[in-house]
């Protein structure tokens, strides 16, 4: 990445601006996170633990297609998401994703079915 010299001073911290605008060469294309993911995981099966997110933002993510574990669900070949949010787990149920269940890593001994099954 090409910088201009006058931003050193911000990257040492020797100086500090909260709405300082940084011009980024644009010689490549920038992608955000979630279309490199979706890039990654490409007709691949996907298991997806934390799929949940938090409750109250699920909605609106899946609105302005942000909710990772929709996106993930769109492009994989086959896609499985767990979560420890058993709340966030019945909302997600309910507003149709099927492909989730509940599971705590830590905590539960045995992997469900649905985790070994997955290939």
């Amino acid at each position: 990445m090409n910088l201009q010299s006058d931003y050193s001073d911000y990257l040492s911290g020797a100086k500090f601006h909260n709405g300082l605008n940084v011009q980024i060469s644009n010689r490549h294309e920038l992608k955000d996170r979630l279309c490199k993911i979706e890039e990654l995981v490409q007709n691949k099966n996907v298991l997806h633990a934390g799929c949940v997110d938090h409750l109250p933002l699920i909605k609106e993510k899946i609105h302005s297609n942000r909710w990772l574990h929709k996106r993930l669900s769109l492009c994989a070949s086959r896609c499985m998401g767990f979560d420890i949010d058993q709340p966030g787990i019945e909302f997600v149920k309910k507003l149709g994703y099927s492909n989730v269940i509940y599971h705590d890593l830590i905590k539960d001994k045995i992997l469900p079915k649905e985790i070994c099954e997955f290939e």
